[in-house]
C-alpha cells in the first residue's frame, strides 16, 4: 500500500473512505475514482477536503483524489445507469426490479482497453458496482491488467444466484491460476462477499 503509485477506484455513492484511506497511507498515489453521479462527486469533494486538512496537519502536500464521470461497462458506450434505492442511491448498469425504479439515466462508460488507453496504469484497484463484477474481472484478465491488489464487492443477488455462485468460483480459480492469493476482506450480512486478491509475492 505505502509503494503504489496509482489507484483506480470504481463505484462510490456516499462515502470515500476507502480512497481517503489510500491516501492516508500514501499522500503520493494518484487515486482516480470512476462513478458518474452528482452523489460521487459531492462526496470526492468531501473526502477531498479531508484528505487535505490531514494532510496540512501532518506536514504533507499529498495529492487530491480525481473524480470522472463514467461508469464501468464492458461495452465502453452509454448506458442506462438505474437505482432501486432512494437512501443509498447505489447505482447500476443492471435493472433487475424495473416494477421499483427509483431513477434512471444516460451515463458515459469507459471499458478496460479505453481506461489503459486514456490514463495512468494502475497497480491497485478497488470497485464495487453493484452486479457488474464478473464481467469487470473478466475484462482486467483480458487485458492482462496484473496490479498488485485488487479488492472488490461481489454480489449474489444480480440474477440467478446458482449462476452467480458458478460465476463467483471461476473469478477465483482465474485470479489464482495467475498468481493471486485470495482473502476474505470483510464478512456481510447480506447476499454478497468482499474479496481481496494479492500478488502471491506481496503476501
Amino acid at each position: 500500500m505505502r509503494e503504489m503509485k496509482h489507484a483506480w477506484t470504481f463505484g462510490i455513492g456516499k462515502e470515500a473512505k476507502h480512497e481517503g484511506w489510500l491516501r492516508h497511507l500514501n499522500p503520493n498515489v494518484i487515486v482516480q475514482s470512476f462513478d458518474p453521479t452528482e452523489l460521487s462527486r459531492s462526496t470526492i469533494d468531501r473526502e477531498n477536503a479531508t484528505v487535505m486538512r490531514r494532510d496540512k496537519h501532518m506536514g504533507l502536500q499529498g495529492k487530491p483524489l480525481q473524480w470522472f464521470d463514467w461508469a464501468y461497462h464492458p461495452s465502453g458506450e452509454p448506458v442506462e445507469f438505474y437505482t432501486h434505492d432512494p437512501e443509498r442511491k447505489c447505482y447500476s448498469t443492471i435493472n433487475i426490479e424495473s416494477e421499483e425504479l427509483f431513477d434512471q439515466c444516460t451515463v458515459q462508460t469507459r471499458n478496460i482497453h479505453s481506461l489503459l488507453q486514456t490514463q495512468l496504469r494502475p497497480d491497485y484497484i478497488k470497485f464495487d458496482m453493484e452486479g457488474v463484477w464478473y464481467e469487470f474481472v473478466c475484462d482486467v484478465l483480458d487485458n492482462k491488467l496484473w496490479v498488485n491488489q485488487l479488492v472488490g464487492e461481489f454480489e449474489m443477488y444480480y440474477g440467478d444466484a446458482d449462476q452467480q455462485f458458478e460465476r463467483l468460483d471461476t473469478v477465483i480459480e482465474a485470479m489464482q491460476h495467475e498468481g493471486y492469493t485470495v482473502f476474505t476482506n470483510r464478512q456481510l450480512q447480506t447476499e454478497m462477499v468482499e474479496l481481496a486478491f494479492v500478488k502471491q509475492e506481496l503476501v
